[in-house]
């Protein structure tokens, strides 16, 4: 016992392992972080501890090269940073970071690894109560509740020799943890706090100094705090967060647990009545968790980031909504939505005026020639019904998330924004929050004019089901079923509003959640009157996103057509988009159209930048299990496959006014952690494209080619949210139903 005293002594004499286990995570960075954080001449510890810094610290721009570096010196044989075999704990550690970018299935893999190698090598104790915690929760975040449960019994069982008395604080919170997450507070509530003190471990701690067991001591606090807190004990709990705030050192080092301690105080705050404390602390929150917002370097942390921490922000709007203050609830309704889009706009250098004219002219010369071949291998065969590759894929609205996460970017005011729409415009933004998949209670709509902003606050229970429910009935185009779900929604979204859209014409829509599924074009009111009949309508993912709408441009009209690629496949061969391509082009002068074999991916990379119109009657395809991957089907040949998907459409260099992607599907996205909808609008707009027209599910041939040609048609006299409104009134007058010509929605322009 004595030698372990003194080699526990001895290791906290390493500089990393005594900085981290002090939640000095900030000075442990900066002393352990080699130049230009190239890892390869450091040695395994400093790495390692590094390592753990970026974990604590969130520091999820460079976690994963480090996590990487450090792997490496494992497999190399290295993996004794102090007394202990560390083997175990990189895949632990990547597992953590994972679960905090919101990607549980990689964390599952990650803690399995972890688990095998500790199997393996009989590691110590310490190492295993990590690993399952880990393992645990991202069973739980990945919907594998039966092995979350096996996993909490295990560390509800775990039992600690008497040498192991030190980890008591650990497991405690990891049963605590566990528990909190498969929501059952009471158990976690009433596990047994008090922590036996060995001698081994009071003599531990006084040579070590009490200081050195930060890293155990703060989450172990923080669990018993929070568990009170979720079973209603508030007495208890507000002890114990006062406990904590007394704690001799930084907490607000704990980067993953800071912003947490600060809501859960707002919420104390809210039951004591005293709102203006809980703002304090709800803004508080929010600056901390922007503060980590900002190391996240790419699209997929962006988007994936910290579901669960989409309640401050909810909170904090309906604290501010209570206290009449709607600008401000404005302003975080922005900052708590998804801001991947935004970010990525926000770091673009330059947007059009990227082309050279040699180029552009040596492009069209070559479409000159590719336009002739095309027309002169056009098909003859007759329309088809739809332009759907997988028509039964599945109904995508099955599986439609309503949880939020976060990307910080400056946002913009409620009166910057109504300052850029038209005198007779309105923004709507809706928001609300549906924690753990459940339904949402109340739903916010922000109506945003040049005159100021209002709120109003409207009932979003069982607003999912709605929505899923009017789309099944459009789908099922034989009856008129879809009416009543029409005018329901309408009653629910828009009627509340009224008294804030006088003498508007023109509306701008930023859904949120299951709203971006929906056709608000096809809301009518109970006299018939369809939303799309009263107002021109256009969507944003943000309002954010329109400071970035009236950039970069080209200096002709040229429109460019894709129609019925040459797939290698004649079971894909859309003669009716073919068609529809053809008299599209002929109907705009200075037009170049490409079809089948000549309608490629090669042509769309390097053609498609020197054009103002773009228009893609093609197969488009969600991939709703992989978003990133959803994509439009392109001829290919030698140079590209085809198929191009989102992160190609962002390489991109477009100054278009408008993009039409005429094809099934097109629109759709998934809904991921936070409302930023990843589909092919959102590569586009990256792209560079000021607006785009896109579909919500399979559009008939001969209706679409309507509506299109009256797009055009009404384009030469119109900017693009009139000439949308006017072609969908003349197409629903002709084919009433909306599957006929509802799909079609306006992402963006003007």
């Amino acid at each position: 016992a004595v030698l372990l005293l003194f080699g526990c002594a001895q290791a906290f004499n390493t500089e990393g392992l005594n900085l981290v286990a002090t939640g000095q995570y900030s000075q442990a960075i900066s002393t352990l972080e080699p130049p230009d954080r190239d890892y390869r001449n450091q040695p395994f510890d400093k790495v390692l501890y590094l390592c753990m810094a970026y974990v604590e610290a969130r520091r999820l721009d460079a976690v994963f090269d480090c996590l990487d570096a450090a792997q490496e010196k494992v497999d190399a044989g290295e993996y004794v940073a102090d007394l202990w075999n560390h083997s175990g704990t990189v895949p632990t550690l990547k597992a953590q970071a994972y679960l905090e970018i919101g990607d549980h299935a990689a964390a599952v893999r990650s803690a399995e690894q972890a688990m095998s190698v500790i199997d393996a090598k009989g590691l110590a104790t310490f190492d295993r109560i990590k690993a399952l915690g880990v393992l645990g929760l991202a069973y739980q975040k990945n919907g594998r509740t039966g092995e979350a449960a096996r996993i909490k019994d295990e560390l509800l069982n775990f039992h600690l020799s008497f040498v192991e008395s030190l980890l008591h604080e650990d497991l405690l919170a990891a049963r605590a943890r566990m528990l909190l997450a498969m929501g059952d507070y009471e158990t976690a509530a009433n596990l047994e706090w008090t922590v036996f003190r060995d001698p081994i471990d009071v003599m531990a701690r006084g040579i070590a100094g009490q200081d050195i067991f930060n890293s155990t001591t703060l989450p172990f606090l923080y669990m018993q705090a929070k568990s009170n807190l979720e079973s209603g004990n508030h007495e208890t709990a507000k002890k114990k967060y006062a406990e904590i705030m007394a704690l001799n050192f930084d907490v607000a080092e704990f980067s993953g647990i800071y912003h947490y301690l600060l809501y859960d105080r707002a919420i104390l705050a809210l039951h004591d009545g005293d709102r203006a404390k809980a703002v304090e602390l709800l803004k508080q929150s929010v600056d901390s968790l922007e503060k980590t917002r900002r190391y996240l370097t790419t699209d997929a942390s962006r988007i994936g980031f910290a579901q669960d921490k989409q309640s401050t922000y909810a909170v904090l709007i309906r604290t501010l909504v209570e206290n009449g203050d709607a600008a401000q609830a404005f302003e975080y309704a922005e900052r708590g939505k998804a801001r991947a889009l935004v970010d990525l706009l926000a770091g673009k250098d330059t947007f059009g005026g990227r082309h050279d004219p040699a180029r552009i002219a040596a492009t069209l010369s070559e479409l000159d020639r590719l336009e002739q071949e095309s027309l002169k291998l056009a098909s003859a065969a007759d329309p088809g019904l739809s332009r759907g590759i997988d028509a039964t894929r599945r109904d995508m609205m099955d599986a439609l998330p309503e949880t939020a996460s976060l990307v910080a970017v400056s946002t913009e005011r409620a009166e910057t924004v109504g300052a850029r729409l038209r005198p007779d415009e309105a923004l709507i933004e809706y928001f609300y929050h549906a924690p753990q998949g459940r339904d949402a209670s109340e739903l916010y709509a922000f109506v945003v004019t040049r005159g100021g902003v209002a709120v109003h606050v409207l009932d979003g229970r069982g607003l999912h089901g709605d929505v899923q429910k009017f789309r099944a009935a459009i789908n099922a185009y034989r009856t008129d079923d879809w009416v009543q779900w029409s005018a329901k929604l309408h009653r629910r979204l828009v009627e509340p509003l009224e008294r804030n859209l006088s003498g508007i014409n023109h509306l701008t829509l930023v859904p949120h959640g299951v709203l971006h599924y929906l056709p608000f074009n096809a809301l009518r009111t109970g006299t018939g009157t369809h939303l799309i009949e009263r107002f021109t309508l256009r969507l944003l993912p943000s309002a954010s996103v329109l400071q970035f709408l009236d950039k970069g441009g080209v200096p002709t009209q040229g429109l460019l057509v894709f129609g019925n690629p040459d797939l290698g496949n004649p079971s894909y061969d859309l003669p009716g988009a073919e068609a529809e391509a053809r008299a599209i082009a002929q109907s705009w002068p200075n037009s170049k159209v490409v079809l089948r074999k000549h309608a490629s991916e090669t042509v769309m990379k390097t053609a498609a930048g020197a054009f103002k119109y773009l228009h893609l009657a093609s197969h488009g395809q969600f991939n709703p299990d992989q978003p990133m991957q959803s994509r439009m089907l392109l001829a290919p040949d030698a140079e590209n496959d085809g198929s191009l998907t989102v992160p190609e459409i962002f390489d991109l260099r477009l100054g278009a006014d408008m993009v039409v992607l005429s094809a099934c599907q097109t629109g759709l996205g998934d809904v991921k952690n936070g409302d930023d909808v990843v589909g092919l609008n959102r590569g586009f707009l990256y792209a560079g494209a000021k607006s785009i027209v896109s579909s919500l599910w399979e559009v008939p041939d001969e209706p679409t080619k309507d509506l299109m040609l009256d797009l055009y048609r009404n384009l030469k006299t119109m900017d693009m949210t009139v000439a949308m409104q006017k072609a969908q009134i003349a197409a629903l007058r002709k084919y009433k139903h909306p599957v006929s010509w509802a799909a079609f929605q306006a992402t963006g322009g003007n």
